[in-house]
């Protein structure tokens, strides 16, 4: 089973995000950067789902930091803004979703970033 954490500071999207997924995937889940990078360090993990604009640590660095660490890791970045997840683009964030995120399409954009 692929493990799937979760990077977002809204509690509710969240919540959500991680009800969703749990059904097929083993889910972990952080409120920013920091506490990302400390899962990261403890758990194995196949995917982060990570929002971009977030306290303590934002979601372009925290894709960099980890990148450098586990260069395994596949991203898909969130965001409610289009211009950030073009400038996360350039940085080698591949994969994207815009805010709010359908059920069927965040599904359906895991399976294709895990190639399920």
């Amino acid at each position: 089973m692929n493990n799937i954490l979760i990077v977002e500071d809204d509690d509710s999207l969240r919540e959500i995000m991680v009800k969703i997924l749990q059904e097929k995937f083993r889910v972990l889940e952080a409120e920013n950067g920091v506490q990302a990078m400390d899962s990261l360090d403890s758990q194995k993990v196949d995917l982060v789902i990570l929002d971009l604009v977030m306290p303590k640590q934002n979601g372009l660095e925290t894709m960099l930091e980890a990148k450098f660490l586990y260069p395994h890791l596949k991203f898909i970045l969130i965001s409610g803004s289009e211009e950030e997840l073009a400038r996360a683009k350039s940085f080698g964030g591949e994969f994207h979703l815009v805010k709010p995120v359908k059920k069927s399409t965040l599904v359906s954009k895991v399976e294709e970033v895990l190639c399920i």
